[in-house]
């Protein structure tokens, strides 16, 4: 009993999990007359006129275009974007990083809104549906574009942390996120601190909102060779994978294109976060040397000084106001031990791990040869003939918009239910077909990405009642399939969803309230098994913005597997 309990509340969790987003843009929280304040209005916010102390940063400051928060299923966020001075003299933009790692409630829950926004008072937003996050101060920091020296860093303002929900921003009624932070701020010469005499702190207020440039319906992109452009890079040649030394596990081949024929994508897990990517790759040099690879990895937490490959030339990046803004990209770290790649004569090429600490980068321009959105990865393998041997990969990624749908079969037993009427009503609400004399179920479903989450869940026995289930592949499957397995599925388009951002004109800057209380003591920190990280209002289970209806059914079967679960349990 008490097994199936945890278990019901666990896959309500996995159920829930596909209605959030794994990188969402990020947008400067504008004020709402109707419910807002009076002050605030920027991304980023130093109160207590910081630029008065004859440092050059300025006061406030937005997003270039928009920033990005990638999460990991929950336990951590990650902001990072490009800001510019907003209505300021100074000119100067700046590269932010500000990771989180999720606690409990704080002390001092910031209501910015007018008291008739508070569900207390009829309004729509429920401070106690918002999740918190507390600052890691080794991963954040904002630091000049023109000038290294010239940076900010962050620290936790006790009683208080990052705020995320509806109505958090404490500007208007979006899902977003607002938080307090203490700083050091210098220029190379002039050092300002918060918290010395008035209260000082750096204000973050965003909308947030699934990325218009990452999410994509299916969770699933194609991924092919990444293409020189000469206007771009002066780098000669190009391919999807490259091996910097002849390596004998490679077949002596160095330069390989995705293979024709294959399953080459990257899926996303919308409840971790995790990329994975399936792909074949054959060799220009040699067509009959052709290797698979199946790479895991999951969301990386880079430290404040950490610097991506820039591979392009300079005039194409943001610091030299070039198209290209690394600070919009999501990284991802290897999981060596899910991950490999095996030659056509058999040879596994045992991965170790993310080349000099280098992660994958992912986003416009970050496969290093082109200005598409796209990706690159370094990869360490062995080889005991070489030193440090490496593979990269550069390849662009498209949403698979249009894929081919595979039909999936769950399998499983219920030993002599009781209530078998009860059962065998449920079943049949799912389209399940039964076999009467063995008691054995079948339920076929036409979602990948989904049984790619359920797969190692319900492929294992749950309880004395459940006798065996299993997940496979139907006999009615349209799509190719790839030894690497089940791929993420795809059933409508891409979208497109992000909020617009404005600045107000107002040339007198207001600054937001400080903190009802003085710092005190640390919160406390968040449990192992914290819930999915950007909670998600949805109570008429219409499909939010970046969430497909196909998702919310989802929740519902499991939910009511787990229902016929219970029964086969309790009667």
């Amino acid at each position: 009993m008490r097994f199936l309990s945890v278990l019901l509340v666990a896959l309500s969790v996995v159920g829930s999990a596909y209605s959030q987003c794994t990188v969402n843009d990020a947008l400067t929280a504008n004020l709402d007359a109707n419910v807002g304040p009076t002050t605030g209005g920027n991304a980023l916010t130093f109160n207590g006129n910081l630029e008065n102390k004859n440092i050059n940063i300025a006061n406030n400051y937005n997003f270039v275009s928009s920033g990005v928060v990638q999460t990991n299923g929950g336990n951590n966020l990650v902001l990072t974007g490009t800001l510019q001075p907003f209505n300021s003299s100074l000119s100067d933009k700046f590269s932010l990083r500000a990771a989180f790692v999720k606690m409990g409630q704080p002390n001092d829950v910031k209501q910015e809104l007018q008291d008739k926004a508070y569900k207390a008072n009829g309004g729509p937003v429920d401070p106690s549906t918002w999740s918190f996050y507390q600052i890691m101060p080794e991963k954040s920091k904002m630091v000049s574009l023109t000038n290294p020296n010239t940076f900010v860093t962050m620290s936790e303002n006790p009683n208080t942390a990052l705020q995320v929900g509806v109505g958090a921003n404490g500007k208007n009624l979006q899902d977003g996120a607002s938080g307090w932070f203490q700083y050091h701020a210098t220029d190379g010469s002039v050092n300002v601190n918060s918290g010395s005499g008035e209260m000082q702190v750096v204000d973050i207020n965003i909308n947030l909102g699934c990325s218009s440039t990452f999410e994509c319906e299916s969770n699933t992109y194609t991924i092919s060779k990444a293409a020189i452009d000469k206007t771009l890079t002066a780098q000669e040649g190009s391919q999807a994978l490259f091996v910097d030394q002849v390596s004998s596990v490679f077949g002596n081949q160095k330069s390989f294109d995705t293979s024709s024929g294959t399953v080459n994508t990257i899926s996303i897990d919308q409840s971790t976060g995790n990329l994975h990517l399936t792909a074949g790759f054959t060799s220009n040099g040699d067509s009959g040397v052709t290797v698979n690879c199946d790479l895991r990895f999951t969301p990386a937490l880079p430290n404040n000084d950490y610097k991506p490959k820039l591979e392009l030339m300079d005039s194409a990046y943001i610091s030299a106001n070039g198209p290209i803004d690394p600070n919009t990209w999501a990284y991802y770290t290897v999981n060596a031990s899910g991950s490999s790649c095996t030659r056509n004569d058999g040879t596994t090429i045992t991965v170790t791990g993310d080349q000099d600490n280098m992660y994958l980068q992912w986003g416009k321009g970050a496969n290093g040869k082109n200005g598409n959105f796209g990706l690159s990865v370094w990869l360490n393998f062995v080889d005991s003939a070489l030193q440090n041997p490496f593979f990269d990969i550069n390849v662009d990624t498209v949403c698979d918009t249009n894929p081919s749908t595979s039909m999936f079969t769950l399998n499983f037993t219920i030993s002599s239910p009781k209530n078998f009427t009860t059962i065998i009503n449920t079943l049949s609400s799912l389209n399940i077909t039964q076999n009467f004399t063995t008691n054995n179920y079948t339920l076929t479903y036409m979602q990948q990405s989904n049984f790619t989450s359920l797969k190692p869940i319900l492929s294992q026995p749950l309880s004395h009642n459940i006798s065996s289930s299993s997940i496979t592949p139907s006999s009615h499957s349209s799509a190719s399939s790839s030894s690497s397995s089940f791929s993420s599925s795809k059933t409508s388009s891409q979208h497109n969803n992000s909020s617009s951002s404005s600045s107000s004109s107002s040339k007198d800057l207001p600054e937001t309230s400080p903190p009802t209380e003085q710092p005190t003591s640390p919160p406390a920190t968040c449990p192992p098994g914290c819930i999915p990280a950007i909670p998600v209002v949805n109570t008429t289970e219409t499909p939010a913005a970046g969430n497909s209806a196909s998702n919310i059914e989802m929740s519902k079967l499991v939910v009511a597997i787990l229902s016929l679960f219970v029964l086969a349990f309790f009667h």
